[in-house]
């Protein structure tokens, strides 16, 4: 860089070490802009990272069409070599920290958000109208958490929302500590074929619709979130696995471990953020005076760090007071209460909504037989795959 007119000093052990920045330091202290002219290929990257990681915003990097310096007065002589690294030099970029980002970097997600806000909705819908004409999506970097009281169906629920995504070409992984596989896919083969017991042909037909889109995380009843984040990390590199769903928080770390609930929540932050996946928390409520009452966002047990870092909350509770009235009078041939009769089985709320407008409640029934959740009393179960050689849907 001297012989071409360029002041340089020259590294006294190349790429090999960084003890002479202890030794220069007071010199270097003089400059206030420092150009890193290390060589152009892998050895050279990590180089000129060290030193500006070292020596701060004031550096540099300058990017030539040679391995080095030397290499470009060979190969082009000494008036090109000059022209090409005195562009070289003017075009040379500050090597900001990969966390300061200019807003003109950002065009992309400004156009999303307001093509979503006329229309254009990102991320997948949950598949009933009730949820989904609220303009509830689920979408790409986001984190949301599921609470319930104990059988109130969030599992259930959570295995339909499954299958809705699926059919808009989501891949998911459920990792579901408490339930086996075995229970896990019946249940969601009877929600899937809209019956209770299908036909052998009818479950390897599914099974052959979800195989492409449906992983399950089988391990111990209390992994560690590590260890279920690294399987989750390879899911997404391997598979393209963008859908995850965590059930429950509770086998991973205990209800009263608050400061482990902010950690695992942050590390579950880092992820979804990385990764730009959709990650499903279960969470539990805490026990109150009854279940007559569906829980807030102020009964998720736990730390208050579960809530805070999610993008969206929702809770699942079921009617249990009109279950047992429907349960006595089929024991008893009693006629039912026709109020009881119209009161919707399951409530879902969303109790926190990042990223959009509506916070609010929606009814659904539940059908016994497909295990699966109606938005009307009159309402049938939908087929995902159907028994004969007719189209998915």
């Amino acid at each position: 860089a001297t012989e071409l007119g360029f002041p340089a000093l020259s590294l006294p052990m190349g790429s090999n070490g960084m003890n002479w920045i202890d030794t220069e330091w007071e010199n270097l202290e003089l400059f206030t802009e420092i150009v890193i002219a290390t060589d152009q290929d892998d050895a050279g990257h990590k180089c000129a990272d060290t030193i500006a990681k070292r020596l701060g915003e004031r550096c540099m990097r300058i990017n030539f069409p040679a391995k080095d310096i030397n290499d470009l007065l060979i190969d082009h002589g000494m008036d090109v070599a000059k022209s090409i690294l005195k562009d070289a030099y003017e075009n040379a970029k500050w090597t900001d920290p990969s966390s300061l980002q200019n807003v003109g970097n950002f065009a992309d997600e400004v156009d999303a958000f307001f093509d979503a806000a006329e229309g254009e909705l990102t991320g997948f819908a949950s598949g009933w109208d009730k949820i989904d004409e609220e303009d509830i999506r689920f979408r790409s970097g986001e984190l949301w958490g599921i609470s319930g009281i104990n059988g109130s169906g969030k599992s259930m629920w959570l295995n339909q929302l499954s299958l809705n995504a699926i059919s808009q070409g989501k891949k998911v992984l459920i990792a579901s500590m408490e339930m086996t596989p075995r229970y896990t896919l019946g249940r969601m083969m009877r929600q899937a074929t809209a019956q209770r017991i299908p036909a052998k042909e009818h479950r390897g037909k599914t099974l052959d619709w979800l195989s492409p889109n449906l992983w399950l995380f089988v391990d111990t009843l209390t992994p560690k979130p590590d260890d279920l984040l690294k399987v989750f990390e390879y899911a997404y590199r391997r598979y393209g696995i963008d859908v995850f769903i965590i059930d429950s928080m509770t086998n991973l770390v205990r209800h009263d471990d608050y400061q482990g609930q902010q950690v695992l929540m942050e590390k579950l932050v880092n992820f979804k953020l990385a990764f730009k996946t959709t990650l499903f928390l279960v969470t539990h409520a805490r026990k109150g005076e009854s279940e007559s009452k569906a829980p807030g966002k102020f009964d998720v047990k736990g730390s208050g760090a579960i809530t805070d870092l999610a993008d969206g909350f929702m809770s699942v509770w079921k009617n249990k007071a009109k279950a047992e009235h429907l349960n006595i009078c089929k024991q008893t041939g009693a006629i039912p209460d026709e109020e009881w009769v119209k009161k919707s089985d399951v409530i879902v709320e969303i109790l926190k909504n990042r990223h959009g407008m509506f916070e609010g409640r929606c009814g659904f029934y539940f059908d016994e037989p497909s295990c699966q959740y109606l938005e009307r009393q009159s309402s049938t179960a939908k087929a995902y795959v159907k028994s004969k050689a007719s189209p998915i849907f």
